[in-house]
């Protein structure tokens, strides 16, 4: 078996080479073989930054997570809240946020299909224990100003 082995690898080397050295068409087929290796280098290479530079920055997260356990202001805590916002509805400006304590009172207008997503939101940001809910949900925006920009979202 020992003989097989050693027999095939002989003629798939014989093979290679017949195929690279080539007269005819030798020197096309190892310049092509030289920019394949050369691009799949640089691929790998930048590849390898990016997947470094991630974990850098997932290092540099969790340092600066551990360190940022200090107490946070109750405005501090409305302005995230606030951020959140942003991103969960049409109309943000149609919610206010008060802070006490960590405990978040959301009032203003809302649609009922966003309600329990803001509420889930704002109960995630950190820092916020519980969140007192008094907004005025409505099926749509209907004749309530606040919410005009909300019927056209998509």
């Amino acid at each position: 078996m020992n003989t097989f082995l050693r027999s095939v690898a002989a003629a798939a080397i014989g093979a290679a080479a017949m195929y690279y050295l080539d007269n005819q068409s030798g020197r096309r087929r190892r310049a092509m073989l030289r920019d394949k290796m050369a691009s799949t280098t640089k691929k790998l290479s930048k590849q390898s930054r990016s997947q470094a530079r991630r974990a850098a920055g997932h290092a540099y997260g969790l340092l600066h997570h551990a360190a940022s356990d200090a107490p946070v202001s109750d405005q501090q805590l409305v302005e995230r809240a606030r951020s959140c916002l942003g991103r969960t509805v049409a109309n943000p400006g149609a919610i206010d946020i008060r802070v006490e304590r960590g405990v978040a009172c959301i009032s203003g207008h809302v649609l009922a299909a966003d309600r329990e997503r803001v509420i889930r939101e704002i109960a995630a940001v950190p820092g916020i224990e519980r969140v007192e809910d008094e907004l005025s949900v409505h099926e749509q925006a209907g004749n309530v100003p606040e919410l005009q920009g909300a019927a056209t979202r998509g």
